[in-house]
């Protein structure tokens, strides 16, 4: 299989919602950021090329010293967030841009390690016949719609 796509991964957050002391991207697991495991899952898969990882634009140098330490890769690319997502996403896709980018770029978030090969190659299969792809994993939580502090109904999650 060749390289088909290149790779944005988004992890220029903060994570303040995590309640961790560190924004969850950095946050170590068996001796390795979270960060660390995505960028492994987009470099292993042989659909992808080359991958811009973003990191926070506060604190740049030391994120990327610090990931440079599990991926340091001509194929991974490193470059500083916005201080909104879509900025974030448009500096890692104009870093891709000057490095001679492939037809189909994948954006995925930091934080989500567990991406398989399968799910990668098809979102690329998926935007080679249609121009664009969009994952999504089908939902398996029980969901309740709640008014008042009482539940009206369980919602369908077939859909």
């Amino acid at each position: 299989m060749s390289r088909r796509a290149d790779a944005v991964i988004v992890a220029a957050g903060s994570g303040s919602r995590s309640g961790l002391d560190i924004p969850k991207q950095f946050f170590e697991v068996a001796g390795k950021p979270v960060l660390a495991y995505t960028i492994e899952a987009f470099y292993k898969c042989e659909a992808i090329g080359n991958i811009a990882v973003v990191l926070p634009r506060d604190g740049f140098e030391v994120a990327r010293d610090y990931i440079l330490g599990f991926w340091n890769d001509a194929r991974v690319i490193y470059v500083p967030g916005g201080s909104q997502r879509m900025e974030s996403v448009f500096n890692g896709l104009c870093r891709l841009g000057r490095e001679g980018n492939l037809p189909i770029v994948c954006i995925h978030d930091g934080v989500r390690p567990f991406v398989t090969d399968d799910v990668i190659i098809g979102s690329v299969d998926c935007a080679e016949e249609h121009s664009a792809a969009l994952t999504a994993v089908a939902m398996t939580d029980t969901v309740k719609r709640v008014k008042d502090g009482i539940v009206e109904e369980t919602l369908d999650r077939s859909c």
